[in-house]
C-alpha cells in the first residue's frame, strides 16, 4: 500500500513538471514574438 501511495505522488509531481515546462514553452513562444516585432519595428 505505501508504495502505491510513493506511485501516486512521484505521478503527481511528474504532471506538475509537465505543466511547469509547457508555460515555460508558451512564455519563451511568446517573448519569442515580441522580440520579433521589436525587430520589425526598427
Amino acid at each position: 500500500m505505501k508504495l502505491q501511495m510513493k506511485y501516486m505522488v512521484a505521478e503527481f509531481h511528474i504532471r506538475y513538471a509537465v505543466d511547469d515546462i509547457t508555460n515555460i514553452e508558451t512564455i519563451l513562444m511568446n517573448t519569442k514574438d515580441k522580440i520579433l516585432d521589436c525587430s520589425s519595428a526598427i
